[in-house]
């Protein structure tokens, strides 16, 4: 079974907001390379 990319998105979105991830932009100093690039996925050191 597949997940669309919404729902997968959501998902993200629920951990994000309980804080088990934090979603980081790439470093540039371009905004726009910020905002092409995904984001990184990091987990919070338990």
């Amino acid at each position: 079974m597949a997940l669309r990319k919404e729902t997968l998105m959501k998902y993200i979105s629920y951990l994000e907001d309980i804080g088990l991830i934090y979603l980081i932009p790439i470093f540039s100093y371009s905004q726009k390379k910020q905002q092409v690039n995904p984001r990184k996925i990091y987990c919070i050191d338990n």
